[in-house]
């Protein structure tokens, strides 16, 4: 065999390796996909849209509303006033986004702290009732008094600070003392305006007069010259004084008036003062 032919042959034999290209995707696959993707898509923003749906819904529609208010209260206050304050409070935000009058979002521990900036309160007991009532039992605390200064009455918080303005009208059926300054100063909420000795003087006297068994003598009143005073005045129903003072002992003064008034010393329908603050004597006008 030709030399030539031979190896012509031989090259034409010998395997070579070649690099396949991919075969392309069918049009359907590619239709698939983009479905596939699209319905990713619908399902994300639907979840969102059902979250912010449901996010509206709890917190932010009226059906959940706290809009049904009910006040029980053993407290001598006000209960339109007491409601007024207690749907303002309702009204604001919790950490500036959380409405206070959610059913869900309402904060027992931050209403509380916001009432009582109002209120002194003994007790207060919340109870939520699904979906839009809330029930309010009020406890004053006990020892409370009532301080009038330039014609307008306050509450006045065991520590002689105001607690809140009150309507005239609680006057004449205040259960609690009632001190009258005589100086007129302004009076602010938050203010301190009576000494603390002078007003525990007033509570003792007011809490324990009936068990001194003092004879005829009743309480109607008080009344000081002005909040750094040491002595107060007890104005008794038949409209004289009696002066005490921060400094005697309140049983040694107690013990003097028993003893004028037994010995028959001082005629109540005649005097306009008693004077129990100088020690060992009692002095009357």
């Amino acid at each position: 065999m030709d030399r030539r032919l031979k190896n012509s042959i031989y090259y034409r034999q010998k395997p070579t390796h070649s690099i396949t290209k991919p075969k392309s995707k069918r049009p359907h696959r590619y239709l698939l996909e983009e479905a596939k993707k699209l319905r990713e898509k619908v399902a994300f923003f639907s979840i969102i849209i059902f979250l912010v749906l449901a996010v509206y819904s709890l917190f932010y529609s009226e059906f959940f509303t706290l809009k049904n208010i009910a006040i029980d209260s053993t407290a001598d206050i006000n209960k339109e006033e007491a409601e007024d304050s207690i749907k303002s409070i309702l009204a604001s935000n919790f950490a500036l986004i959380l409405p206070q009058d959610n059913y869900f979002l309402f904060n027992k521990n931050y209403f509380r702290k916001k009432f009582q900036e109002q209120y002194s309160l003994n007790d207060l007991e919340i109870d939520k009732k699904y979906p839009d009532y809330i029930f309010f039992k009020v406890v004053e605390k006990v020892g409370q008094s009532l301080w009038v200064a330039n014609e307008q009455a306050y509450l006045i918080n065991l520590e002689g600070q105001v607690v809140r303005e009150l309507p005239p009208d609680q006057l004449t059926s205040a259960k609690i003392p009632v001190i009258y300054d005589l100086s007129n100063n302004q009076v602010e909420v938050k203010d301190k305006v009576i000494e603390q000795r002078t007003l525990d003087l007033i509570i003792a006297l007011y809490k324990n007069f009936e068990s001194y068994q003092i004879p005829v003598v009743k309480i109607d009143y008080f009344k000081i010259d002005n909040p750094r005073a040491n002595y107060i005045k007890l104005v008794a129903e038949q409209g004289f004084e009696i002066h005490f003072n921060t400094i005697l002992p309140l049983e040694k003064q107690i013990y003097k008036l028993k003893r004028s008034l037994e010995a028959g010393k001082v005629d109540l329908n005649k005097i306009i003062y008693i004077n129990l603050r100088i020690s060992d004597q009692v002095i009357y006008r």
